[in-house]
C-alpha cells in the first residue's frame, strides 16, 4: 500500500507555501503604505497659567503615489516564492512517481522471482534428491541442486531487500509515515 495524498505532506513544500504566504502578506503590508497613516493625538497643556485641552490631527494628502519601489519589490519576492513553490512541487512529483514505480517493479520482479525461480529450484532439488536416493544421478548433481536453490533463495532475498529500500524511498518521497509503520 502507498501513502495516500500527494506531495503536500513534505516538509519542503509547506516551508515553501509559508514563503509564499509570507510574501503574500508582504505585497499587502507595501500596498498599504502607499498612504501614509492617519494620526490622533491629544493632551492636556499647562503653559504659564493658562490650562488647555490640546488635541492634534495630522491626515496626510496623498497626492502622488508612494512607496512604487516597495510595492514592486514585494510584488517580484511574491511571484519568485510562487515559482519556487511550483518548481519544487513538480519535482516533488516527479519523484513521488519515480519511487511508485520502483516500488512496483521491485514488487513484480520479487514475485517472479519467489513464484518461479525459488520454487522451480526446489522442485528441481526434490527431483534431484529422489533420483540421487534411487541410485541415478551422482552426488555432485545432488550438491549443483541445492546450490541453484541457495543462489534462488539469495536472489529472492536481495529482491525483497530491494522492494523494502523502494517503499522506504517511496515514504520519503510522500513525505508521510505508513500506517502501522514504527
Amino acid at each position: 500500500a502507498a501513502p495516500a495524498g500527494g506531495v503536500s505532506a513534505r516538509a519542503d513544500i509547506r516551508a515553501l507555501r509559508l514563503a509564499e504566504q509570507r510574501a503574500d502578506a508582504d505585497q499587502k503590508l507595501q500596498y498599504a503604505l502607499r498612504i501614509p497613516p492617519f494620526s490622533f493625538g491629544g493632551g492636556y497643556q499647562r503653559d504659564f497659567g493658562a490650562n488647555a485641552i490640546v488635541l492634534r490631527a495630522t491626515i496626510p494628502l496623498a497626492l502622488a503615489s508612494r512607496n512604487e519601489g516597495g510595492r514592486a519589490r514585494a510584488a517580484a519576492e511574491r511571484t519568485l516564492a510562487a515559482s519556487r513553490t511550483s518548481m519544487a512541487e513538480a519535482a516533488a512529483e516527479l519523484d513521488l512517481q519515480l519511487a511508485r514505480n520502483a516500488v512496483e517493479s521491485s514488487r513484480t520482479r520479487l514475485a517472479a522471482i519467489t513464484t518461479d525461480y525459488v520454487r522451480n529450484a526446489r522442485e528441481a532439488l526434490d527431483i534431484v534428491l529422489a533420483a540421487y536416493r534411487a541410485g541415478a544421478s551422482t552426488l555432485i548433481d545432488y550438491l549443483d541442486a541445492q546450490r541453484a536453490l541457495r543462489d534462488a533463495q539469495r536472489a529472492e532475498h536481495r529482491a525483497r531487500f530491494e522492494y523494502r529500500i523502494y517503499t522506504c524511498e517511496l515514504e520519503a518521497a510522500a513525505g508521510a509515515a505508513w500506517p502501522g509503520r514504527r
